[in-house]
């Protein structure tokens, strides 16, 4: 293991081989810069580039986990922090970064690829902060909460996962999104089941292989604000088994089969203004109207707002005073013509005969 020590708390590392890298209980932070984590196997890190046990402590910028056994990096267990900065994760063979055990990780400007499992695992009540990231190309899911795990994405992309670009499973699991891409991806661009919870903004979801958002399950709740959801293979938005979809002012349109799939209630137009435009979307506050409504029944859905709940009442009632008003008229003439106009006398009714 080459490198130099500058302090205690500050190791720069040019290149580690076969060891292994593995923070135990350290509650003063260890700094690590530049450092070349690779095809570890073996150690107390359990074949990961770099491990972060309970109350282990870490700051990693500008580091690469390269072709490890499991995970690039790992923290698992109470009070378990990492912290990466323009770091790349890549080839690992489960995980690029994963935490668990009530672990805390935080990532900005780091690339995750080409792991042969997931990109970033969250789990087991841990917890996990990323912007400006990138998750591509990884094995099944880009982006995974499952087990009571809850993070944070902002201005994160999850590009071309063989599986779902940012999967959300497991009671007690929630993904907060803001400006997060999940376009192209081999199965949903966001899911959400189990009783999990996914509040989306201002995100865009193309070009998936099956749905822009699936929600299944009792329990599972998402919310989708200011959101583009296009061209994806199946549905845009798809609802099922009981799962709660609230909606407002997303463009969600030119999806192959149904735009909007399950019970979805549209919160209305009103409810939220976009604070800026992902990329790729249109500088304009998404209308309503760009959000189809489908019809209900079998293989419907169905989309109600208040808005068009007033109108359709407004319509109905103004048809039925018309209706009244028409019908008084006709019977109104026809009393004035039948007591105007008396029977001459020796007119025989039709049909009858005269006697003589």
């Amino acid at each position: 293991m080459a490198g130099t020590r500058h302090s205690p708390t500050a190791i720069s590392f040019e290149y580690l081989g076969t060891g292994t890298l593995s923070i135990h209980t350290i509650y003063v932070p260890v700094n690590y810069t530049r450092c070349l984590l690779l095809r570890n196997r073996v150690g107390r890190a359990g074949g990961n580039g770099v491990g972060a046990d309970e109350g282990g402590r870490a700051m990693l910028t500008d580091c690469q986990f390269v072709g490890n056994k499991q995970c690039g990096a790992m923290a698992s267990g109470l009070h378990a922090e990492m912290h990466f900065t323009n770091c790349v994760a890549s080839k690992n063979g489960t995980h690029g970064i994963a935490a668990a055990g009530r672990a805390c990780i935080t990532a900005v400007g780091t690339e995750i690829k080409n792991s042969k499992q997931l990109g970033f695992l969250i789990q087991s009540g841990a917890t996990a902060d990323i912007k400006d990231s990138i998750v591509t190309k990884n094995g099944a899911h880009g982006i995974c909460l499952q087990l009571g795990g809850i993070a944070t994405l902002t201005n994160c992309q999850s590009l071309k996962n063989k599986q779902t670009g940012v999967a959300v499973m497991g009671a007690a699991s929630k993904a907060t999104a803001h400006e997060l891409t999940s376009s192209d991806n081999g199965i949903d661009g966001c899911h959400v089941g189990q009783g999990a919870e996914l509040d989306a903004c201002d995100c865009v979801m193309e070009g998936n292989e099956r749905m822009g958002l699936s929600a299944l399950g009792f329990d599972t709740k998402a919310v989708v604000q200011g959101c583009v959801i296009t061209g994806n293979t199946e549905h845009g938005i798809a609802q099922g088994q009981g799962a709660q979809v609230r909606v407002a002012n997303n463009t969600v349109k030119d999806n192959k089969k149904k735009d909007v799939f399950g019970n979805v209630h549209d919160f209305g137009i009103d409810a939220y203004k976009p604070s800026s435009s992902p990329k790729g979307k249109d500088s304009r506050a998404p209308k309503h109207e760009d959000t189809p409504l489908m019809g209900g029944g079998a293989g419907g859905a169905s989309i109600v707002t208040r808005k068009r709940i007033k109108n359709t009442i407004i319509v109905l009632v103004a048809g039925a005073i018309l209706l009244g008003a028409v019908y008084t008229f006709v019977s109104y003439e026809h009393l004035n013509a039948s007591s105007s106009t008396p029977q001459h006398a020796g007119t025989v009714p039709r049909g009858a005969r005269r006697t003589k």
